[in-house]
């Protein structure tokens, strides 16, 4: 869900984003971030649909998904220029982007926690963590005086 709610945000227009600090720009060459629109949580839990017919490969296949997006990220003159680390890609899943994350851990990444991450994949320095709604029922279940809030 953050993947899409962020992804609203950014198709805002400029009279809704007032007072952001945020610009968009149209002009990549005037982009200081790249954000790859990539639902890489929804993606990971989409069911591998299998045709009708019987056949053993599935219609939608995440792990495909997933290398796809990095062939064509490499194949980008922007993600060549600085090896992705001026993109930003959400992966608030734990296993989000399990398969490619060595090939996008230059990259911003907007996760949940480091608890998947290598120490070479995942930094408190580059890296932002973001909420995420799934785990936060289990959050208020083992530290309910912690996520309690009075009125």
């Amino acid at each position: 869900m953050g993947e899409w709610y962020l992804f609203q945000d950014l198709l805002k227009t400029e009279s809704e984003r007032v007072g952001s600090p945020v610009e968009r720009v149209l002009d990549p060459e005037e982009a200081n971030l790249f954000y790859v629109l990539f639902f890489s949580s929804l993606s990971l839990i989409v069911n591998p649909a299998r045709p009708a017919s019987g056949s053993e490969k599935p219609l939608y296949s995440d792990e495909e998904n997933q290398v796809a997006l990095i062939e064509w990220l490499e194949s980008q003159e922007y993600w060549k220029r600085n090896n992705g680390r001026d993109h930003v890609i959400m992966a608030l899943d734990p296993n989000a982007l399990y398969k490619v994350i060595d090939k996008v851990k230059n990259c911003v990444l907007l996760v949940c926690d480091f608890g998947r991450l290598k120490e070479d994949q995942g930094s408190l320095v580059k890296d932002v963590i973001v909420p995420y709604s799934r785990l936060l029922r289990s959050v208020m279940i083992l530290m309910p005086p912690l996520v309690t809030m009075r009125r």
